[in-house]
């Protein structure tokens, strides 16, 4: 009789990890699909891994970067170590897992004259 609560516990436990990998796949495709938010701020901080905006209010707000974001200025894309703090930035971004923000394009910004 053990071995069979053994085999009953195991095929559980197997489900169980099943569903929770299929639930991480269905959430990534959730958010591809998702649109993307913009925010538009300074440059607060940059690394290759993140960057922060900080907004008027002096909120700030941090982005997690990966080899797919891509960072342009105007058309042109360029390398995120062409961005400097102080700038003003705007970040097309998504939501993750974890509430977290994966910036997907970050653009220079340029003030407009009146």
């Amino acid at each position: 009789m053990t071995h069979t609560w053994r085999r009953v516990l195991f095929a559980g436990i197997l489900a169980a990890i099943a569903l929770q990998a299929l639930s991480q796949l269905t959430a990534g495709q959730k958010s591809a699909q998702e649109p993307l938010a913009t925010f538009t701020g300074t440059l607060h901080s940059i690394t290759d891994k993140s960057l922060t905006l900080q907004f008027e209010d002096s909120n700030t707000l941090d982005f997690r970067c990966s080899s797919k974001t891509e960072y342009y200025e105007g058309d042109k894309k360029v390398k995120a170590s062409q961005f400097k703090i102080g700038e003003l930035v705007s970040v097309e971004g998504r939501r993750e897992l974890g509430n977290v923000i994966q910036a997907v394009r970050v653009r220079r910004e340029h003030l407009k004259s009146r």
